[in-house]
């Protein structure tokens, strides 16, 4: 049996037994994990970057995959570090890696998802599913601006309440 021929039956086995039982999850608009093995979806709001990463003592995932009813601006292939995985995409899935190893989070560079979308709308259009190396599905993901958006926001807050407090 050659590489290839283990490959396609690989491939087959696992869509057809172990990833029908992991439910689809949407991905929430929050600042908190309901359960610390869950994903936090970092969305870079001006150049449309997308970092996945757990929380730091986390059991590893060993596969991840995400959908967006929007799609993706850019094919994940080409932009998401996807390439340490035994299968990192499925023709039919432009988002999909398995790593039996496991791994802790995924880089994905500007222009995977649109720049300037609004969160809520992202939140509502993406769900995950996955696995654990321990075992066990990822049961909750959240969506957070990227940090340095982030401090963005409080800046431009800060500055409209000393505004506003100098008007009194």
């Amino acid at each position: 049996m050659n590489l290839k021929t283990f490959s396609i039956c690989l491939v087959a086995n696992l869509s057809l037994f172990a990833l029908p039982s992991f439910a689809q999850i949407p991905v929430r608009l929050d600042t908190q994990l309901r359960d610390p093995n869950g994903v936090i979806l970092e969305y870079g709001v001006e150049d449309g970057s997308l970092h996945i990463r757990q929380l730091p003592d986390a059991t590893t995932m060993m596969t991840l995959e995400l959908e967006s009813a929007i799609g993706f601006a850019t094919a994940p292939r080409l932009t998401c570090d996807l390439s340490d995985g035994l299968f990192d995409a499925f023709p039919e899935k432009p988002f999909f890696k398995l790593a039996t190893a496991g791994f802790s989070e995924i880089t994905c560079s500007a222009g995977t998802l649109e720049p300037g979308l609004a969160l809520d709308t992202l939140a509502a259009q993406l769900t995950v599913t996955g696995a654990h190396t321990a075992g066990g599905s990822i049961r909750d993901a959240i969506l957070v601006p990227e940090p340095g958006c982030g401090s963005v926001w409080l800046l431009l807050i800060g500055c409209v309440a000393a505004a506003t407090r100098k008007r009194r």
